[in-house]
């Protein structure tokens, strides 16, 4: 048996915490169109190593609260939003920050540079490597 997606596990959000999350704006005052172009910065800004190392730095990533806030992100991921995002990596952080150990390893700054370093080697060679499957296959 095949193992679930990392999204898959994720708990579901309850029908009453999708009702009080669409009357965000009578809660907060932030219209929907705010609040899609401040969580799409927020989704772009997790592709960055550096960032969520300071995050972990802060206490940030000890937050329950905090990754609650990541779960509720979890439909960033659906294709519908998941275009918007420049950064694919963000998508791949955010699931691993779910993960407690993920998390606490940021608070370590070269955990936090070897992360980097690995997702800058696989952007300066993903042009190369694409183009070698493609002529494997022809």
């Amino acid at each position: 048996a095949s193992m679930p997606s990392a999204r898959a596990r994720e708990p579901a959000l309850t029908q009453a915490t999708k009702e009080e999350l669409a009357n965000n704006q009578s809660l907060t005052g932030v219209s929907n169109t705010e609040r899609f172009t401040l969580e799409l910065e927020f989704i772009n800004a997790l592709a960055n190593p550096k960032y969520l190392h300071r995050l972990a730095a802060d206490g940030v990533l000890r937050d329950p609260a905090f990754v609650e806030y990541l779960r509720y992100l979890a439909y960033w991921e659906e294709p519908a939003y998941a275009k918007f995002v420049l950064y694919p990596h963000a998508l791949r952080f955010r699931r691993e920050l779910l993960r407690e150990e993920f998390r606490l390893a940021l608070e370590n700054p070269r955990v936090s540079e070897r992360v980097f370093a690995e997702q800058f080697e696989h952007w300066r060679t993903f042009r190369e490597r694409a183009i070698a499957d493609n002529s494997a296959v022809e």
